[in-house]
């Protein structure tokens, strides 16, 4: 992979500013509820520029106008010089209250094609979000959020050279809406520059979080067709090692806008699934534990809970085979042989497609007929509350798993995983540009 040092853009006053209420999770983290929570966090919160409030103009110009404000008014201040910027983050996993760290650094990545180059996606995404991301980025003429990266790393030399930042005092810590403790570093020293992109230029990588964003740079930078030393033909990304041991993945849970009703589990029964009944509840956190404990008691099966409504209660049923019983059915299907053996091939192949078929033909965004939540009882309260008809719990994918789908040069459905804690907005913004005249 090529890297490159690039002068960031940050927040000015760290030490006096609250910066932990100016940056934000990325956008496709919050809804509109979260979009007006951090309006009125911080006036200076980066929602401004990564997800604007609709209003008279587009939110692309409101974006730009928004960031240029901020350069004249020195809220933000791009660094004197390039540098490269290690970036630690420390986290408790969701309801394990045991700290964990995870490093990497944040440097420009130049763009190329995931058909040719170092860099592989391993979801598939939607049309619709990467056009808007797509035209943000033409207009604002800057990098407002990160892309996550997973670099190879198998004897963890590079990842052992950017934990050294710790040696040095930070630039900054800001702990994020999910708990997550992010410190940044710099490092504008040549021999530690070169040191970091001569380590990582054998090394491929796939994209974790970011796909949307990291396609939508592609399509802007190939459709103004500039040259190769051109800032837009390079991308901010926060990259982490493989063999990284704060790296995680939680699930991503599924969400339909309609209930599954008898016809649909008596076609999942057909298709080799076995059904039982977990529980019945019109306590949605009794459902959520029942769910839980099956998922984790299922790790080495096919295991997928559906949760829906029954009469005045919650049903929540439990859906499995022993891992590996489905492979010709799946194959039959067109699932690739290097994901053939997942649970998220056995939701979306088995159950999802046939069912739903023309919705998921026909969705463009992420949110439509199939929707996405990544908690157990935030996901089993919606079917309660009636926003939606079901939810389908799943266990995580592992790294080595995702690995081989790259590996294979195999993509999966869009959110198969979730890769955690999130690399947050605010901390760096690449221009391409001088703003401050915008």
């Amino acid at each position: 992979m090529d890297i490159s040092p690039f002068a960031a853009l940050r927040y000015s006053q760290t030490r006096s500013l609250d910066i932990d209420r100016c940056i934000s999770l990325p956008y496709d983290q919050f809804g509109d509820e979260g979009r007006e929570e951090r309006y009125s966090r911080h006036p200076h919160n980066v929602v401004r520029l990564i997800k604007p409030r609709p209003g008279k103009e587009p939110i692309q110009e409101m974006a730009r106008r928004t960031l240029a404000s901020w350069c004249r008014e020195r809220v933000l201040v791009a660094d004197e010089r390039p540098g490269i910027y290690p970036y630690r983050q420390r986290f408790d996993l969701p309801g394990v209250s045991v700290a964990e760290e995870r490093w990497g650094f944040i440097c420009r990545l130049r763009l190329t094609p995931f058909e040719t180059g170092p860099v592989k996606a391993h979801e598939l995404t939607y049309p619709g979000t990467v056009g808007e991301r797509s035209q943000l980025r033409k207009i604002v003429d800057a990098d407002l959020g990160l892309i996550l990266v997973i670099y190879d790393d198998p004897d963890g030399n590079i990842d052992r050279l950017v934990r050294g930042a710790a040696e040095r005092a930070e630039l900054f810590e800001a702990t994020d809406e999910s708990g997550t403790a992010n410190a940044l570093w710099k490092w504008d020293q040549p021999d530690q520059v070169e040191a970091l992109c001569q380590g990582l230029a054998p090394s491929d990588g796939f994209i974790a979080d970011g796909h949307h964003r990291y396609t939508a740079a592609l399509q802007h930078w190939q459709g103004n067709e500039t040259s190769s030393d051109d800032p837009e033909r390079w991308v901010m990304a926060a990259l982490v090692s493989a063999s990284s041991p704060g790296l995680r993945i939680l699930p991503t849970h599924r969400i339909t806008e309609l209930a599954p009703g008898d016809a649909q589990f008596t076609a999942w029964s057909a298709a080799g699934l076995e059904i039982l009944t977990l529980t019945e509840s019109t306590d949605p956190t009794v459902v959520a534990v029942a769910a839980s404990r099956a998922l984790a008691e299922g790790l080495a099966d096919h295991t997928i809970v559906v949760v829906h409504r029954s009469e005045n209660a919650l049903k929540a049923e439990l859906v499995r085979a022993d891992r590996g019983s489905l492979a010709p059915a799946l194959l039959s299907c067109g699932v690739p042989k290097s994901w053939s053996d997942l649970d998220v091939s056995v939701l979306h192949s088995l159950m999802l497609d046939p069912w739903m078929s023309d919705a998921l033909r026909d969705q463009t965004e992420e949110h439509g007929a199939l929707g996405y939540c990544n908690e157990y009882l935030e996901s089993i309260e919606i079917v309660a509350r009636g926003d939606r008809g079901g939810a389908f719990l799943i266990n995580p994918l592992r790294i080595s798993e995702v690995q081989g789908v790259v590996a294979a040069g195999d993509v999966l459905p869009p959110k198969s995983t979730n890769f955690f804690p999130k690399v947050v907005a605010g901390l760096t913004i690449n221009a391409f540009s001088d703003l401050v005249d915008s």
